[in-house]
């Protein structure tokens, strides 16, 4: 029973891992269509940046609609018509003459279904397993994301100089109906294998009450690198190169903690913490220190951070929040990721537009980093203060016997 069900789960994360590939991974791509659309469309540096993050906002904050969706026609088919409209919007998208038309298509609508399809494969994979196991699963899925990144970038390298950002999301589109679609009908928990409350509960004689909504600190400001390289006048061969760094060691980033979750001696909220710190010193180094040696050593952390943000914050946040149904913390979470790219990139734009430099939109986004990092030390405070007699650090509950099982005996 225990084998079967979690050969169902690995199947519906790896159909998860092709469906991200599809429909995500022209998202994380998005630099190299920055300077096309904004050429084009004749936008500014805010509404450039904003047709590239509302998507993920849109995904994350939707989410207790997607909850309500799933609730009402269940977690498949909630899950094709997410992969099946995000597909028709990156078509769409690709006929938009208007700033207007690309960011309903690409981001509201496009971002609204591609989190109908997230928040529906996670609660699925959440049900299947616990602790490491959702770790590495919500990695998997990921992974997709990122592998299909790579590829992607370099055929978008290829083509956009010689078909524009049009045609490329025209290819992207039928990459997605291909491995996309087909895959989101394997979304789909067998009840058989899932007893009351398996894998969701929370830990025995935990408070079910909501601490906080822990993913304040995920305020991540989707920077446009190609943008900003080109700013500061970085030549188009080492634009590329960097561009390249930061897409594999996303990848790289994703592999290390699905392989690692569960034997690292740090808990994935610590380890969320450490990232948050570490992007602080990279932004300011970005905005200080522009030179090559730099660019090199900073690709490389904001690649690994990349990959690491699209993983750990689910977890995380379900591990603080501690609530009794994972979906509910999941929707929580998604709240919290959507709330920083809705607003990250408008000021960052707007310090562009403003002073032709991404300077000081770089502190900003230091001190964005830091007061994450400060609030989810609050928020983790408390909780360990009350962590039951019984729990592991890594917030894993070992089996005792309840208080009232405990006088009756």
């Amino acid at each position: 029973m225990a084998s079967s069900r979690i050969v169902r789960g690995c199947c519906i994360t790896a159909a998860s891992f092709f469906v991200c590939c599809g429909i995500l991974s022209p998202l994380n791509s998005y630099g190299r269509l920055f300077t096309g659309i904004q050429d084009s469309l004749n936008t500014t540096a805010v509404q450039t940046g904003w047709i590239g993050s509302i998507p993920w906002a849109a995904c994350y904050i939707t989410s207790p609609i997607a909850l309500i969706v799933e609730n009402f026609i269940g977690y498949r088919q909630t899950a094709v018509i997410g992969a099946t409209v995000s597909t028709i919007c990156y078509l769409l998208s690709s006929y938009m003459k208007s700033f207007v038309g690309l960011f309903f298509t690409l981001g509201v609508i496009n971002g609204f279904a591609i989190g109908l399809f997230l928040h529906s494969a996670l609660c699925v994979q959440f049900k299947y397993f616990s602790s490491s196991g959702r770790t590495r699963a919500a990695g998997v899925t990921g992974l997709g994301c990122g592998f299909g990144a790579v590829l992607l970038s370099v055929f978008y390298e290829k083509i956009i100089p010689t078909h524009g950002w049009r045609f490329a999301l025209r290819i992207s589109s039928l990459i997605a109906g291909v491995l996309a679609i087909p895959a989101s009908f394997v979304v789909k928990p067998n009840d058989d294998h899932i007893g009351p409350d398996t894998e969701i509960g929370v830990n025995e004689g935990e408070n079910k009450t909501l601490q906080s909504p822990e993913d304040d600190m995920d305020t991540e400001y989707k920077l446009e690198e190609v943008s900003y390289f080109e700013s500061v006048s970085v030549p188009e061969e080492d634009i590329l190169l960097y561009v390249t760094i930061t897409t594999n060691c996303d990848l790289a980033g994703r592999m290390v903690l699905i392989f690692a979750a569960g034997f690292l001696p740090i808990s994935d909220s610590n380890l969320l913490l450490a990232s948050n710190l570490v992007m602080v010193a990279v932004s300011l180094t970005f905005a200080f220190l522009p030179c090559k040696s730099v660019f090199i050593l900073s690709s490389i952390f904001i690649g690994v951070g990349r990959g690491w943000y699209n993983i750990l914050p689910y977890k995380a946040g379900v591990d603080l929040l501690r609530l009794e149904d994972s979906s509910h913390g999941l929707s929580l979470v998604m709240i919290g990721l959507g709330a920083g790219f809705a607003v990250g990139t408008l000021p960052i734009g707007a310090i562009f537009d403003a002073t032709g430099s991404y300077k000081y939109g770089f502190v900003l986004t230091a001190a964005l980093f830091l007061f994450g990092g400060i609030i989810q030390i609050f928020v983790q405070a408390p909780v360990c203060l009350r962590r039951p007699k019984g729990t592991s650090r890594r917030g894993q509950s070992f089996k005792r016997i309840d208080r009232d099982e405990a006088t009756d005996v």
